[in-house]
């Protein structure tokens, strides 16, 4: 099997925050008694911490499951993740650190590494890279899927690493990312990769900084590329990791978490339920690894060859 490097570069604003995940391991074939063809892991809250466990896909039922139990019964949604409290959906600001923090965009599946619990709110546990003092992460649901805040000030006073002395201040913002003033415009031009008519497309849009709304022609984002276009993010096969076939021949499955791609390193070789189906650029064998695009952004899910019983 043959599954390319992922670059560190992320396509998207804001998606930068916790990286690609590392590339994985190609999965071994088991043996004909087993049931899982791969031991996929996931990010989850166990006990007030973000653990990593192992899930495994039941072949009968075709779904991914923790010890026996659906991923939904296995880790339900509790006080551990913002989605079960009243906060969360009123999109109140928080206040962590002796600062205000808003949303940044929606919540999205990101990668765990690199990633460090800096304190609690409101029952829930709080999560920063240490290199951008501007954002912080809370777990919404299980499966890495997390909210971004972004506190606008700067900040004084940074929440240090677990076990850390007290940092120094934070430096200003570098001039890619300029404080906003009052004379100052906090509309900034941006790019992203998006699916549009079927194919991949760079699009100029613009952001607000103050609002964290994004526009694209008059248009907010998320209306103008809503996940219903040619995305598998909405799509309940994708939600429910079922394994998928875009043509006669072997099925897939998921394989680890979404991660960006440049349009360059792939290529689209077919179509599953209105999805565009791509492969590694300048690959003319079969393709046993294949990329969905999730969300805006060039994410892709990586899927695998569902191995043969």
């Amino acid at each position: 099997m043959r599954i390319a490097i992922l670059p560190a570069s992320i396509l998207c604003a804001g998606c930068w925050l916790a990286g690609p995940p590392p590339a994985p391991s190609p999965p071994v074939a088991p043996a004909a008694s087993q049931r899982v063809i791969d031991e996929p892991r996931a990010c989850v809250v166990l006990d007030g911490e973000l653990k990593i466990v192992v899930v495994q896909w039941d072949m009968r039922a075709e779904r991914l499951t923790y010890r026996g139990l659906p991923l939904d019964q296995a880790f339900p949604v509790t006080a551990d993740y913002a989605a079960a409290h009243d906060w969360y959906p009123r999109d109140d600001s928080i206040s962590f650190g002796g600062r205000t923090f808003h949303r940044y965009g929606a919540a999205r599946e990101m990668s765990y590494v690199g990633l460090a619990r800096v304190g609690e709110y409101g029952g829930v546990g709080v999560y920063a890279n240490p290199t951008e003092p501007y954002f912080i992460l809370l777990p919404v649901r299980p499966l890495c899927v997390f909210q971004v805040y972004e506190s606008l000030g700067p900040p004084s006073d940074p929440p240090p690493a677990p076990g850390s002395a007290a940092p120094a201040p934070s430096p200003l913002p570098t001039p890619e990312q300029p404080a906003v003033t009052m004379s100052d415009s906090p509309i900034r031009p941006l790019t992203a990769c998006v699916v549009r008519n079927g194919e991949l497309a760079e699009v100029e849009f613009e952001y607000n900084l103050l609002t964290g709304d994004s526009v694209y022609q008059g248009v907010p984002f998320s209306r103008a590329f809503p996940l219903e276009n040619g995305y598998a993010g909405a799509a309940r096969w994708y939600v429910d990791n079922l394994a998928i076939a875009y043509q006669p021949g072997p099925r897939f499955i998921k394989y680890g978490l979404p991660r960006p791609l440049r349009p360059d390193q792939i290529t689209r070789i077919g179509e599953y339920d209105g999805v565009g189906v791509y492969g590694e650029a300048g690959w003319t064998d079969f393709h046993d690894v294949i990329y969905l695009p999730v969300r805006p952004g060039c994410w892709f899910q990586p899927y695998v060859v569902l191995a043969k019983m």
